[in-house]
């Protein structure tokens, strides 16, 4: 989308994308904590929580 090749992507985000990746990856950790969540199967469900979580808010 913003048509980065070999940069890293978060040199090149706004302040509220920060702001709301900062919000999925914390929602998510404290998810994943409290299910203590194993494996790539249980972490994959947790991300997917606490990226609905963030979504709305964009």
């Amino acid at each position: 989308m913003k048509g980065l090749k070999s940069h890293n992507l978060r040199d090149h985000m706004s302040e509220a994308e920060l702001i709301f990746t900062a919000l999925a990856e914390l929602s998510t950790r404290q998810i994943a904590e409290s299910a203590e969540a194993t494996g790539m199967a249980q972490n994959k469900s947790a991300a997917q929580t606490g990226g609905r979580i963030a979504r709305p808010t964009q």
